[in-house]
């Protein structure tokens, strides 16, 4: 299953991989056999327990100088906010 972005500021962005997994991710471009392309890595990932969704940093890479943390935090709470209400919806 692709990913789909719910939001993205900046380099940053929040997406919905399926199977409830979500992530925020850190967009960077490099070169790759002569060409310019886009990568991405995980900064962070929710985990679902009994009482609901738990944001875990990968490491300390949200803590990075190059993370923006305005913007991670917006998409992360953002994230939450989705997550709590399907938590909402699982138990109705």
């Amino acid at each position: 299953m692709k990913a789909i972005t719910k939001m993205k500021l900046g380099k940053l962005e929040l997406r919905d991989c399926g199977h409830g997994y979500h992530e925020i991710v850190s967009w960077f471009s490099h070169d790759l056999l002569g060409k310019r392309t886009m990568s991405c890595y995980t900064l962070a990932y929710w985990v679902r327990d009994g009482e609901g969704y738990d944001l875990r940093f990968v490491g300390g890479r949200p803590l990075e100088d190059s993370v923006n943390w305005e913007r991670f935090g917006k998409l992360a709470k953002r994230g939450q906010k989705i997550l709590d209400k399907k938590v909402e919806n699982e138990d109705d």
